[in-house]
């Protein structure tokens, strides 16, 4: 399932949710465990918004943000 070079072929399901599930993988680049989220993007420009929020969000109550990826559904959106 998760077959990005960056990650760890090994994973554990942290965590689901309505529209995304999270994974706690070992980040081969960084050399660091991470939890890599896969949430369904019903709204692009919402799931835009939010990136921008985690990014700039500074908190020992939330997880440092790295990085996202988008990826096209079946359709090609």
């Amino acid at each position: 399932m998760l077959q990005w070079k960056e990650f760890c072929e090994e994973y554990e399901l942290l965590g689901s949710g309505a529209i995304g599930i999270v994974f706690g993988v070992e980040n081969l680049k960084e050399k660091r465990k991470s939890a890599l989220k896969l949430q369904l993007c019903l709204n692009k420009s919402e799931t835009i918004r939010e990136i921008g929020i985690m990014r700039v969000c500074q908190t020992p109550y939330i997880v440092t943000f790295y990085g996202y990826k988008f990826f096209a559904d079946a359709k090609g959106n």
